[in-house]
């Protein structure tokens, strides 16, 4: 039946039985753990019990001041989330003290043990600091000796240092002219380096695979075996019968041509400068014949045409060197002579280096002697000064240090008081919003009774006010327009620490003064408006939008509908941001929200929905 739940209102709600309460209390309490320990049990039986008591006392209240209001289960399950919030929150408060008092003697502690090293090195310093000062003098007359014999052997060493010069200037003329006379044979030693580098792997490689090789290729590996004093295979002389004839290409194959790029490297690496004279006297057919040139071996074959200009270049080279040999002789001489002229100037400067790495060493030492001195003396005067300051710190705050563990021990103390103290407050933030100040302090003083009653830690005469309420912080809330007295700065506690939104029954409008004087310091600006007003929907939307204070004054005792979704905090998670249902529209919703109702009614009766 639809029509029962959208066009009727429910006005009678039955009581939930304590047993129900403590259930749903035990359910919400055991999701996390708050630390209680065995005081668990104690305080899940508390939250039914204050239930209880504020349905006891709205029945009272109702009777003698005809000003109804209700002890819901949204009531109750919002102490249980109070109980846990405040109890954070003064955890982390306490600890967060406790922490910094904590920190303070932690440094008064190491300013001690400062202060005592420090007298402790500057008493090692001094004795360092004479024995310093003694050896610098002493260098001092050390290095002015050292300076007048360095002086004296530069000079000497001067006099051989031009003497080897001029010896290396005569040796170097000898030089550059059996030089010159030695590049003047040199273009035949440079076709012999050019015909090598031509030479590729690929090419001996090409020559390797021939099986029936041409002459010019037979030709030109016999020339290798000859310049490498590889001996021919002895084969029987198809011609002659019993006789045998020379067979190089197979000695060839066999030997030089079995490894090509070793091959390649040992004709790069050819001693050209110790051929042996039977090895050229052998070579010098080969070259004389008209066969054995570059152009005609290159018909045969383009890899020997490499190898047949290397031969010819080796046997050129020989003869080239033997003339070359007397120059090299005297080109030898004459670096010998150099050399030991260079020996001759070396050892003098190495004397002379050897005298002023001395006498730097000696004025280096000094320098260093000279720093160590002023850097003590310098730590000495920082020392001094750190000693002054920590003196002064530890007299200014030595009157602290026992004020400070006092407080540590005491928050240490305050730390496991403070679940009894939470659910005294818990439950005023909860519950008395509507209850006058006598009902509050009788409903305070029955909560703490039982606390006391079963032993339960706390301070004792917890209240609200002492337990959530900060003296800067009432007092920032007077300078707003907050009257200052006990009932009015427990409702400012009450807006302050509840998660619902305030409803403020304020005949005498000095709840709204208050209000908006507070607002006009929000960062992101508030805003007015009335239920009658014809934009209060578009203020509303804005105002979630934009994370602003909406001040909702002068209703009824009846609310608009369109404002449930804010007032039961129907929030939906929108990727990372949250959004909330106004009307047909889904506006962003931001945290710093806020909604404040006022009412001018002295004695309204909201329904339980809203209450």
């Amino acid at each position: 039946f639809p029509s029962l739940v959208t066009c009727c209102s429910i006005d009678w709600f039955s009581e939930w039985p304590p047993d129900a309460l403590y259930s749903v209390a035990h359910q919400q309490m055991t999701v996390e753990d708050l630390g209680l320990g065995d005081k668990l049990d104690f305080y899940l039986q508390m939250f039914s019990d204050v239930h209880k008591s504020v349905e006891s006392a709205s029945d009272s209240f109702y009777q003698e001041l005809q000003r109804k209001c209700y002890a819901t289960p949204t009531s109750f399950l919002e102490l249980l989330n109070a109980f846990k919030k405040v109890l954070g929150d003064l955890r982390n408060s306490v600890g967060r003290q406790r922490k910094r008092y904590q920190s303070g003697l932690d440094k008064l502690a190491e300013a001690e043990v400062i202060v005592a090293h420090l007298e402790d090195d500057i008493k090692a310093m001094q004795p360092v600091i004479e024995q310093t000062s003694k050896d610098v003098a002493h260098m001092l007359v050390v290095i002015e000796g050292d300076k007048e014999t360095a002086a004296i052997t530069k000079a000497e060493v001067e006099v051989v240092k031009n003497e080897a010069a001029s010896v290396a200037a005569s040796a170097k003329a000898i030089k550059d002219d059996a030089q010159a006379e030695l590049d003047a044979a040199m273009p035949a030693l440079e076709v012999a380096v050019q015909s090598l580098k031509k030479l590729k792997l690929a090419h001996v490689q090409e020559v390797k695979v021939l099986a029936n090789p041409p002459a010019g290729v037979r030709l030109t590996m016999e020339v290798v075996c000859v310049m490498f004093g590889i001996k021919p295979v002895k084969k029987p002389d198809p011609e002659r019968p019993g006789k045998k004839i020379d067979d190089y290409w197979q000695a060839a194959r066999d030997g030089p041509l079995a490894d090509p790029r070793k091959f390649l490297e040992d004709l790069l690496e050819f001693d050209k400068d110790n051929i042996p004279e039977e090895v050229i006297r052998k070579v010098t057919p080969y070259v004389e014949r008209e066969d054995f040139d570059p152009a005609a071996i290159k018909k045969a074959s383009v890899a020997c045409e490499a190898i047949c200009l290397w031969g010819r270049a080796m046997h050129k080279y020989h003869f080239v060197a033997k003339q070359v040999e007397p120059k090299k002789i005297a080109l030898r001489e004459a670096e010998a002579t150099l050399e030991k002229t260079m020996e001759k100037l070396d050892k003098a400067e190495a004397e002379l280096s050897a005298v002023e790495e001395k006498l730097d060493k000696l004025e280096s030492d000094y320098n260093g002697a000279v720093a160590k001195q002023q850097s003590l003396e310098q730590q000495k005067a920082n020392c001094e000064v750190k000693l002054l300051n920590a003196e002064k710190l530890l007299g200014g705050l030595g009157g602290e240090k026992s004020r400070w563990t006092d407080t540590v021990a005491s928050l240490a103390a305050n730390y496991d008081l403070i679940p009894g103290d939470c659910v005294v407050a818990a439950s005023m933030v909860s519950y008395a919003g509507p209850f006058t100040s006598e009902y509050r302090v009788m409903l305070e003083t029955k909560w703490v009774d039982k606390l006391v009653n079963n032993s339960v830690p706390h301070h004792a005469g917890c209240r609200m006010m002492r337990t959530l309420g900060e003296a800067v912080q009432i007092q920032q809330w007077v300078v707003f327009g907050l009257p200052n007295d006990t009932l009015s700065i427990e409702n400012a506690i009450i807006m302050d620490t509840s998660r619902r939104w305030p409803l403020l029954i304020d005949p005498q409008r000095q709840g709204n003064k208050y209000i908006k004087n507070m607002g006009a310091k929000v960062e992101s600006g508030m805003d007015v408006c009335k239920l009658g007003d014809p934009q209060f929907l578009r203020v509303m939307e804005l105002g979630v939008q934009f994370g602003k204070w909406i001040l909702l004054e002068n209703v009824g005792e009846h609310l608009d509908p369109a404002l449930e979704p804010i007032l039961q905090r129907q929030k939906i998670k929108d990727g990372s941001s949250w959004i909330i249902k106004l009307g047909d529209k889904s506006v962003t919703y931001m945290d710093s929200f806020r909604l404040l109702i006022t009412t001018s009614l002295p004695n309204p009766h909201y329904s339980p929905e809203i209450s």
